[in-house]
């Protein structure tokens, strides 16, 4: 059986150049969703410009991933429990956060879906970090990010035809928020 993978999208909201969606993709069937969870974020929750463009933002997404997208508000790991439940997902991928909120909570998430059998898989969302690992890994230490964008393109895989494998299934769960009716903007 193929598993099922859900895509939590933070602040990498698109599907090219994106190392968390496209390891997503080679694990199974994936399931995009989106989480804003103002309490957790504190001082840090979103302005109103800001929510004017993740709002625009999220329609353009959703348009691209044929309307599939899972929009939710509230606590994240309540929200990603529920969603988890209710798929049968066992793979939880996601870009990594650096907002001491979110390191702290990614932490927490990560814990107690580990426990549960959830596999969780963050990657970098940068090129400069994917770079960074790959020279690595070729047994040379990163010395500069112009050093690491100097490495041959054609070697690295194509993030378009790996994303070609990324399914999206059918799904109404959790009663998610439509994009037309969701509260970010009035």
């Amino acid at each position: 059986m193929t598993p099922r993978t859900l895509h939590w999208f933070r602040h990498d909201l698109r599907l090219a150049d994106n190392p968390a969606l496209t390891k997503a993709a080679s694990e199974g069937l994936v399931t995009p969703i989106f989480i804003l969870d103002d309490e957790a974020a504190g001082d840090d929750r979103l302005g109103g410009a800001t929510r004017v463009w993740l709002h625009h933002a999220l329609k353009s997404l959703n348009v691209s991933v044929e309307n599939n997208l899972i929009v939710m508000s509230g606590d994240a790991e309540t929200c990603l429990h529920r969603i988890i439940e209710q798929t049968g997902a066992t793979i939880l991928t996601f870009t990594t956060s650096y907002a001491p909120w979110q390191v702290e909570q990614d932490a927490q998430i990560t814990k107690r879906l580990l426990e549960q059998g959830v596999t969780v898989i963050q990657e970098s969302g940068s090129v400069y970090g994917s770079l960074n690992r790959f020279k690595k890994q070729m047994g040379r230490p990163t010395e500069s990010l112009r050093r690491s964008i100097g490495v041959d393109a054609s070697i690295l895989p194509s993030p378009a035809s790996r994303l070609r494998r990324l399914t999206l299934p059918l799904l109404s769960l959790c009663n998610p928020a439509r994009l037309a009716r969701w509260p970010l903007i009035a």
